[in-house]
């Protein structure tokens, strides 16, 4: 770290509502890929489930993004993200909470599992653009290229160690007991997120449809120069990190590999972004 990089980072740390959100970041980014493998795990071990459910309940998972992705950019920029992002942490907590006592209970079915994380991908999808665009409340422009190579550092970390813990936790307490750790994450997050400062107000502006904000975003990213390259670059890795994810873990179960090597080779594959 350079002496510009440490001065950067002395001065986020005099934000203490970005502090609060940082930190709450974390957590819901660890929640986050906690989730990822012990979703599989929780599908092969204990529901039994076959290459084609497992890949169906992905495929619930990542279907919000494609529905609604547009859609939430639109969210944000009408309601107060603070709120928003309060409100989906609680969601999200509820919904790993039903997961994780459906599965005890063993009442728990593909198909279940495939309903709660279609909710829990579109409280995500929310989550993200509430997440983005709060950061910039919270801090002076000068200060904002900072907070997100922080942010950013913090999402590298989560996803080379989350999905180790998440291996480790599923083998030592098992699946289900594991989204019950994974939703504390959330309600830790939204406790967090409740002592932030309210930010600055959202814009007023002439009332436009919801239409009308979409395809002028839309038209913006692509027919940016920069951006609209990077957007079908994105589309592309989604499609292909959905695939590679499900077909290697279910390959690497069946091969023998427990949950805490499962987890080990997928913390390693994310040690290149350090």
């Amino acid at each position: 770290m350079t002496r510009v990089e440490r001065a950067s980072f002395g001065q986020l740390l005099r934000y203490p509502g970005f502090v609060r959100l940082w930190v709450a970041d974390g957590l819901s980014n660890f929640g986050t890929f906690i989730f990822g493998l012990s979703l599989q795990l929780l599908l092969i071990h204990v529901l039994k489930a076959d290459q084609l459910e497992i890949g169906w309940v992905r495929s619930a998972q990542w279907l919000p993004s494609l529905l609604f992705g547009l859609v939430a950019g639109v969210v944000v920029d009408r309601v107060q993200r603070r709120k928003l992002l309060i409100a989906t942490d609680i969601a999200s907590c509820v919904l790993l909470l039903a997961i994780a006592g459906m599965g005890l209970l063993g009442v728990l079915s593909p198909l279940g599992v495939a309903v709660l994380v279609f909710l829990l991908g579109t409280a995500a999808v929310l989550q993200g653009g509430a997440h983005q665009s709060f950061t910039a409340d919270l801090l002076p422009p000068s200060l904002l290229a900072s907070g997100n190579v922080a942010l950013t550092q913090t999402y590298t970390a989560a996803q080379t160690l989350g999905p180790l813990l998440a291996g480790v936790l599923a083998g030592v307490v098992g699946a289900p007991v594991t989204m019950l750790i994974n939703a504390a994450t959330y309600a830790a997050s939204a406790v967090l997120l409740a002592g932030v400062p309210h930010g600055q107000p959202t814009e007023r502006r002439t009332p436009s449809s919801v239409g009308a904000d979409l395809r002028e975003g839309m038209a913006w990213v692509y027919r940016h120069p920069f951006l609209a390259p990077y957007a079908l670059c994105l589309h592309a890795w989604f499609i292909g990190n959905a695939i590679a994810g499900t077909v290697y873990i279910f390959h690497a179960t069946r091969l023998g590999l427990d949950g805490g090597a499962v987890g080990l080779t997928l913390g390693v594959a994310g040690l290149a972004g350090v």
